[in-house]
């Protein structure tokens, strides 16, 4: 490997198996800035989903595991890590969630890495812990946020100890070409026997307490007090699958929800459907809000964190207050009224053009890449 290449290197650190936002956008970025000229590397799991989608795009991946709760200060570790990184000349190494933040950095200092990037997707402060601030002020050198809430939420709590300078936004970028109104089309329908009638919402997303999954079910609920004419499709695995099938059950929702689980098949099930509802408890800027944008489908969400700064409001979709179930269940009425009028294809219309203006991924690529430069 030649050295200007390696004067470009850079590494993402990323612990989880799993995959997910995170994971995907990872991915996303790896391969955008691979195509500028840039040298890059994904440290993850050897058997984690992200590693192997990685290794079948040419990326190389090193192995680590954080496993157990001290694994972030295992000495034979961190040195293995540091080594890495001193060998392969690394410039830029990112880092993605708490773990990885104490892991890397310490990693980071002892192999002198020149830039270290702490992204943080959530909306969540960060602890204001001696380990913390020994690295924020001794190694990091930006803070990248996805929203501009979430940078906010940062400095609300770190504003005494915390360089605002320090702390960038760059919104998340989409694949406007695998995202978009036209393409395959998923055959959902018939795999879970929905009539070419029914108005189809789609929700996707872990099966976690984050994406506020019981407040959806209540809410068709709700709907479906008044409205019969619409099938729900839940895309995603986790632990609450079990306790979700038995409450859309107990809310005689059972013919009128189906769990399809994982899918590989995102934009086809978004081209499919007529719109996405989403209701998380907290949020950065989520990846399915502007991927069923890119694909000119509107949007049923909570208007939390930097959901509110994705969508334009009654022009991309319908937002309501976190947590507020009765404005929920208004905006998913509006909008099954929407599609029965054709209303709903104007705002998707709307919601493509908006992920073509602010969110694409070259957009989003360019911006990191004026960082790394």
């Amino acid at each position: 490997m030649n050295i200007e290449l390696n004067k470009k290197r850079v590494v993402f650190l990323e612990d989880s198996s799993a995959w997910g936002g995170v994971q995907k956008w990872i991915l996303s970025l790896a391969q955008e800035i691979k195509n500028y000229g840039f040298d890059v590397a994904i440290a993850a799991p050897k058997k984690g989903e992200l590693a192997k989608r990685a290794a079948k795009t040419f990326i190389d991946v090193f192995p680590v595991q954080l496993s157990g709760k001290f694994a972030v200060f295992n000495p034979f570790a961190l040195m293995r890590f540091c080594n890495y990184l001193k060998k392969n000349k690394v410039k830029t190494l990112f880092l993605n969630g708490s773990k990885e933040f104490k892991f890397g950095g310490l990693a980071a200092y002892f192999a002198k890495t020149e830039k270290v990037i702490y992204r943080r997707g959530a909306a969540l402060p960060i602890k204001n812990s001696l380990l913390n601030r020994f690295i924020i002020n001794n190694v990091l050198s930006f803070i990248i946020t996805n929203s501009r809430s979430s940078k906010d939420c940062i400095l609300e709590d770190g504003k005494s100890w915390l360089d605002e300078d320090k702390i960038k936004v760059v919104y998340n970028g989409v694949d406007l070409n695998v995202f978009g109104p036209r393409g395959e089309l998923s055959p959902i329908r018939k795999e879970f026997n929905i009539p070419g009638d029914k108005i189809l919402i789609v929700c996707i997303g872990r099966l976690t307490r984050q994406k506020g999954y019981p407040y959806i079910i209540e809410a068709m609920s709700r709907v479906s007090r008044t409205f019969d004419n619409f099938h729900v499709v839940i895309v995603g695995d986790g632990e609450l699958k079990s306790e979700l099938e038995q409450m859309a059950i107990s809310r005689n929702l059972g013919d009128k929800i189906s769990f399809a689980g994982f899918r590989n098949d995102i934009p086809a099930i978004l081209r499919a459907c007529d719109f996405l509802l989403h209701a998380p408890l907290w949020e950065g800027a989520p990846n399915v809000v502007l991927e069923a944008m890119a694909c000119a489908k509107p949007v049923v969400s909570w208007d939390v964190n930097g959901i509110g700064e994705l969508m334009e409001k009654n022009r991309t979709g319908y937002l309501a207050k976190g947590k507020n179930i009765e404005e929920l269940t208004d905006n998913i009425k509006k909008m099954l009224e929407d599609v029965s009028s054709l209303k709903s294809t104007d705002m998707g219309i709307n919601a493509r053009e908006r992920a073509e203006k602010y969110f694409s991924l070259q957009k989003m690529a360019e911006e990191y890449i004026n960082i790394l430069e």
